[in-house]
């Protein structure tokens, strides 16, 4: 996607290494299971020189984005951003290697459309909006629903793949054609 190369420096300017990084950006609730991302995570046993970048704002209960940083464990690896501005979002999404979609409930994943939209490579749960957004292995990978082992396994497998020119460029004509009379 040409547009990386001239995003990815701006990413310094948001403390992000410019090398890459696997993404998860939605609001910090239970339902979104970035917990079990990040459970998938530190179970990763080569990280390179990888990090998970965690953006995003939260909502209801600082207890919950608390229990992220401990399990998180001081992890030099994990990143959190906390909220982004809008601005900002091209910029990130652009410098990331992998946007990962945890959450057990999307009806309509906005996170998704756009990182597909930037021709990132997605990994979701095989349900809802990523069901019908992701074909699988073409725009970027389904995990049967609610197999966590699945997807940190799923995960680790498609950090090989997210420099697949056309597995991005899919990606981002399969979103091309949403419109907003696609939500309602």
């Amino acid at each position: 996607v040409p547009e990386q190369v001239g995003r990815r420096h701006q990413v310094l300017d948001l403390g992000l290494d410019a090398r890459g990084y696997v993404l998860f950006l939605a609001r910090l609730v239970p339902e979104k299971q970035c917990h079990t991302l990040i459970e998938a995570w530190m179970s990763l046993e080569d990280k390179s020189d990888l990090k998970l970048v965690i953006a995003g704002p939260i909502w209801h209960s600082a207890e919950y984005a608390a229990s992220l940083k401990e399990q998180a464990k001081g992890d030099p690896s994990v990143l959190f951003l906390g909220e982004v501005a809008f601005a900002d979002l091209p910029s990130i999404y652009a410098a990331a290697d992998l946007m990962a979609i945890a959450s057990d409930y999307e009806s309509f994943c906005f996170a998704a459309i756009e990182a597909m939209a930037s021709g990132l490579v997605t990994v979701a749960f095989d349900y809802a909006a990523g069901q019908k957004l992701i074909r699988h292995g073409e725009t970027g990978f389904l995990v049967p629903f609610g197999d966590e082992g699945a997807f940190l396994a799923q995960v680790d497998a498609a950090l090989a793949h997210w420099q697949n020119g056309a597995m991005r460029t899919a990606a981002r004509k399969a979103v091309e054609p949403l419109a907003w009379s696609d939500i309602v």
